[in-house]
């Protein structure tokens, strides 16, 4: 029953609908069945230990903790980045304006393809579909010639705000100017039609990158497609 249960599991089944499948397999005798309670709780025990997945801040910590950055780290180990430490230990934001949450994820190889961005495009896009608990996922990295995509980091935040944005891609450069002993030097950023995303962007670039001026900001087709849709309509 429980290797069934995590099977269904992966495919995202709720904790109610994992419980009919069992009793239809198994067809349990009466008293046998597990409740809906046991089912849950073996499910959130299961998430919690074996997956990783809570919302909790001290899972968070210890997660965070476990996955820092060292200097003889492998090109393909995952690291955590971007949050405040105090007293050697990670702190969390709890979501407010004044103390946003800002969480990124990344590898040694994958944060060095933003030595591309000299030549090729960066793209920031957000969605909120990427995790259970609905935060806010951006996603960085950078396209070549062959319209490939090469992913950098993935951050978790409590908002897509302009100061978020900017917050961002701080850590980003800063974090790649750790790895590299250099900062990196953007050409082209693509992102929403956003004003206050175009303002983030140049502002982090211009603090924290090499050749700020030479920056293009490009807004993506998709938006200037509803754009142009949008005012037409209107005239």
């Amino acid at each position: 029953m429980k290797r069934l249960a995590t099977q269904l599991l992966g495919s995202r089944a709720k904790p109610k609908r994992i419980r009919h499948d069992i009793l239809d397999k198994f067809e349990p005798e009466k008293g046998a069945a597990p409740k809906l309670s046991q089912v849950q709780h073996f499910i959130g025990h299961y998430k919690r230990t074996r997956l990783k997945e809570s919302d909790f801040v001290e899972d968070m910590e210890i997660l965070a903790t476990g996955l820092k950055y060292y200097d003889e780290i492998g090109s393909i180990d995952p690291f955590i980045f971007g949050y405040e430490v105090e007293g050697g230990k990670p702190t969390f934001g709890d979501g407010t304006d004044e103390h946003p949450l800002v969480v990124g994820v990344s590898t040694p190889f994958m944060l060095k393809k933003l030595s591309y961005a000299n030549e090729h495009i960066v793209h920031i896009d957000a969605t909120y579909k990427l995790n259970q608990s609905g935060y806010p996922t951006i996603v960085l990295g950078v396209s070549d010639r062959a319209r490939s995509f090469h992913p950098v980091a993935i951050f978790i935040t409590s908002q897509v705000t302009g100061p978020i944005i900017h917050k961002v891609l701080v850590q980003l450069f800063n974090m790649y100017c750790v790895l590299t002993g250099e900062l990196p030097e953007i050409r082209y950023c693509m992102a929403d039609a956003d004003k206050a995303q175009c303002n983030a962007v140049q502002s982090a670039v211009a603090l924290k990158t090499r050749n700020p001026e030479k920056l293009v900001f490009l807004m993506c087709f998709f938006h200037v497609v509803k754009n142009v849709g949008e005012h037409v309509s209107k005239l």
